[in-house]
């Protein structure tokens, strides 16, 4: 064999181990993305445990509580969940109460509560950003305001746990009635986690 040929076969051989070579490390790198990508589906709601925030405590004090009337002795911070008394507005819907948050929040979501007869049918929730004093509504997914239900007659002193989807942050929310029993009666708390300063 000349050694031009021995050359070529050489030669042939190293690009055969180099092509194999590549052929072997290429499914790795496959693999890891897929890992990865499998790892940030995976992420959780930075708020996947939303916790009472201070209403039914007490950590909240009755100064953070405010709302545009109250019946005689209704007054907004008769409004603590479970609570032995409510808090009821002097006027139907259209009447909103509102609690300003120790810090800013993520806000989950809201439970209400009314007592007896006495209850919301339904409801909007605004909020103000941190930082702001603008009034923002919690939407569906199509953006209009959502409305909730406050329960009925037979339920209306069961807590009822509404959902947020997403999520806001905020430093206030805002309860607005849109709808009423006989006499309208309110207890709730907010739930969320403090955001991180």
């Amino acid at each position: 064999m000349s050694s031009i040929a021995a050359c070529l076969l050489i030669m042939l051989a190293v690009g055969f181990l180099v092509v194999e070579n590549d052929a072997s490390v290429l499914p790795e790198l496959k693999t890891d993305a897929l890992v990865t990508k499998d790892f940030n589906l995976q992420k959780k709601d930075p708020c996947d445990s939303p916790e009472k925030l201070g209403l039914e405590d007490g950590d909240i004090p009755d100064e953070n509580i405010q709302a545009s009337s109250n019946a005689r002795n209704r007054p907004p911070s008769k409004a603590r969940l479970n609570g032995p008394s409510f808090w009821s507005p002097a006027s139907g819907p259209g009447a909103w109460i509102e609690v300003s948050l120790l810090q800013s929040t993520e806000v989950a979501g809201v439970i209400t509560q009314g007592k007896a007869v006495f209850f919301v049918n339904t409801f909007k929730v605004s909020y103000k950003p941190p930082s702001s004093s603008r009034l923002v509504y919690v939407t569906e997914s199509n953006g209009s305001i959502k409305l909730f239900d406050g329960g009925d007659p037979y339920t209306a002193s069961t807590p009822r746990t509404h959902d947020f989807d997403p999520h806001v942050n905020a430093h206030a929310v805002r309860i607005v009635i849109t709808a009423v029993h006989v006499m309208p009666g309110l207890r709730f708390e907010v739930i969320g986690c403090p955001i991180d300063a």
